[in-house]
C-alpha cells in the first residue's frame, strides 16, 4: 500500500493539474449544482470546463493511475489533496483560475481562458516510474518504449507482435488530435498475419518452452492443419474468420483470463505498472484499446526508428529460440519476400546440364525450372549453391519440401565443386557460404540441410526411377 506520493509523482502534479483543467471537466449540470450564475458565466454553463476540488483530485488520480490509498474516501494519505491545493492557490494568485460568481465558497472553478489546452504529461504509476514516464516528451516515450521491448519480461513474442501492430497502424493512419479506438478484432487479424507467416512459411519457434507453445500457434495448427495454403492471400474466408475469432477469444480475451498481452504490454521491469498507461488505455468489455493522441503522434513521427529497434529486439529473441535459422530479420521484416529473377542461372546451368537434377529426365529450354534444393522459405535467398534445374513435374511435386539426403545431397556437393572451377558466380556463392573458415562450405551446406529438417520442413518422399531416363 502506497502511503505517500513519490518525489516523481509530486513533481508531476503541476503539469497534470493543468492538463486536467484544460482538457477534462464537466458541465455545471453534470456537476449537479443548481447555481443561478451571473450574466458573464451563463454562456459557459454547457461547456465541459468546470471542476470541483474533489472532481479535480479524482481526475488527476485517474490520469496518474494512483492507488486508492492516495485518493478517494478510503485514502490513507492526504498528500494528493494537499499537493493539488497548493497548485490551485498558485494558479489563483497568477490569475489563471476563475471561480463561479467569484465566490470560492461554492468551490466550482475553471481556467480563465476556457479555450486553453495543455499537453498531457506522462502518468506515473503507483510504484513510481522511470524518468522516461515523467517527462512526457518524445525522448521520454522513446525510452519507455525501448524498455518495454528490450527489458520487460516476455514469455513469448506477443509483445513484439503487438508493438509492431501499433506501429503499423500509426504509420497507416494519420493522427487527428483525438484518441483512437482500435478494436481487439483488428489486433487479432494482425496477429494472424504475423504468426501465419512465421509458423507456416518459416517454422519459427516463438518461445523457449519444450512442452507447450503460444496459444496463437496452437490455434493456427488446429485451423490450418499440416497443409496450409502456399500464400496467405489464398486462405479460404471461412478458415480466416475461424482463426481470427479464436485468436480474438484466446489471446485478446478478458485481461483477468487468457488475454494478457494488452494489459501487460505497457509493463516494464523499471517500475511502471501495466494496464492503462502512457501509450493507450484498454477496455476488455468493449474489446478496444484507446490510443492516446500524443502516443499516436509519437509512433508516427518516430515510426522508422522504433520499427527498426523493435525488429532488432525481436530478432535477438528469436535467434535464441531458433538456433541456426538463417536470415531471421529478413523473414520478419518481409512477410512475402519476392524471389529474385533466376534467368541468369537458368542460362548458365543449362549450358552445363540438360537433365532434371531429381529424375534425370532430359528437357529442352522451355521445359526447365530453377528450384531451390533447400526450400526458399527456409534459406530465404537465391544463392547459386542451392539452385538446381528440374523438370516441371518434379518442381511442382517437390514444392516447399526437402529432398532426401541420399543420393541428392551428395550429388549437389559434387556438382557445386565442379561448377566452381569455371563459374565465377558459384565460386563467390561458396566463398560467402564459407563464413566460418576457408573451404567450410560443405559443412555449412549440411548444417543448413540438417537445421531445415529439424524445423519440420516436409521430406519429399521421392525415389529416383531405376529405369533409363527419357530424352526430351
Amino acid at each position: 500500500m502506497q502511503k505517500a506520493l513519490t518525489r516523481q509523482q509530486r513533481d508531476a502534479i503541476p503539469g497534470m493539474v493543468m492538463y486536467v483543467l484544460a482538457n477534462r471537466g464537466r458541465t455545471v449540470d453534470e456537476l449537479g449544482t443548481d447555481l443561478a450564475g451571473d450574466r458573464a458565466q451563463m454562456g459557459l454553463r454547457s461547456r465541459r470546463i468546470w471542476h470541483t476540488k474533489a472532481g479535480l483530485d479524482a481526475m488527476v488520480a485517474e490520469e496518474m493511475r494512483l492507488p486508492p490509498s492516495l485518493h478517494g474516501p478510503d485514502r490513507k494519505s492526504n498528500d494528493l489533496r494537499r499537493a493539488t491545493v497548493r497548485e490551485i492557490i498558485k494558479m489563483r494568485g497568477r490569475g489563471e483560475l476563475i471561480d463561479w460568481r467569484k465566490s470560492r465558497r461554492i468551490n466550482v472553478f475553471r481556467l480563465s481562458d476556457p479555450r486553453r489546452r495543455a499537453d498531457r504529461p506522462a502518468a506515473t504509476g503507483a510504484q513510481g516510474a522511470p524518468e522516461a514516464a515523467v517527462e512526457g516528451t518524445d525522448a521520454g516515450m522513446r525510452r519507455l518504449f525501448m524498455s518495454i521491448i528490450s527489458k520487460s519480461k516476455k514469455d513469448n513474442t506477443y509483445k513484439f507482435a503487438l508493438g509492431k501492430t501499433l506501429l503499423d497502424y500509426c504509420k497507416a493512419n494519420a493522427p487527428d488530435g483525438a484518441a483512437r479506438d482500435i478494436p481487439y478484432d483488428y489486433l487479432a487479424g494482425e496477429f494472424l498475419k504475423h504468426y501465419w507467416h512465421q509458423r507456416f512459411r518459416f517454422r519459427m519457434k516463438q518461445d523457449f518452452h519444450t512442452k507447450k507453445q503460444p496459444v496463437v500457434i496452437t490455434i493456427l495448427e488446429k485451423v490450418f492443419g499440416d497443409r496450409p495454403p502456399v500464400r496467405y492471400e489464398d486462405i479460404p474466408n471461412g478458415k480466416l474468420k475461424s482463426a481470427r475469432e479464436q485468436i480474438l477469444s484466446s489471446v485478446f480475451g478478458h485481461s483477468t483470463g487468457t488475454g494478457m498481452v494488452v494489459s501487460k504490454f505497457q509493463e516494464t521491469n523499471d517500475g511502471v505498472t501495466g494496464g492503462n498507461g502512457l501509450f493507450y488505455d484498454y477496455d476488455d468489455d468493449r474489446r478496444t484499446i484507446t490510443l492516446r493522441p500524443e502516443a499516436h503522434s509519437f509512433f508516427r513521427r518516430n515510426n522508422h526508428l522504433l520499427t527498426q529497434a523493435l525488429l532488432a529486439e525481436w530478432v535477438l529473441y528469436l535467434e535464441k529460440a531458433n538456433h541456426g535459422l538463417p536470415l531471421l530479420a529478413s523473414k520478419i521484416m518481409s512477410k512475402e519476400k519476392k524471389r529474385g529473377p533466376l534467368t541468369k542461372y537458368r542460362n548458365m546451368f543449362y549450358e552445363r546440364e540438360r537433365a532434371c537434377f531429381y529424375c534425370l529426365n532430359s528437357f529442352n529450354r522451355s521445359g526447365m525450372h530453377v528450384d531451390h534444393f533447400i526450400p526458399f522459405s527456409y534459406i530465404y535467398d537465391d544463392d547459386a549453391w542451392n539452385l538446381v534445374l528440374s523438370c516441371a513435374e518434379c518442381n511442382l511435386k517437390k514444392s516447399d519440401s526437402l529432398p532426401p539426403v541420399k543420393p541428392y545431397f551428395g550429388e549437389l556437393v559434387v556438382r557445386n565443386e565442379s561448377y566452381a572451377e569455371n563459374m565465377s558466380e558459384m565460386r563467390v556463392s561458396l566463398l560467402q557460404l564459407s563464413a566460418r573458415g576457408k573451404n567450410t562450405w560443405k559443412k555449412e551446406m549440411r548444417h543448413h540441410y540438417d537445421v531445415c529438417s529439424e524445423y519440420g520442413f516436409d521430406r519429399w518422399r521421392y525415389a529416383r526411377p531405376a529405369t533409363t531416363p527419357k530424352a526430351a
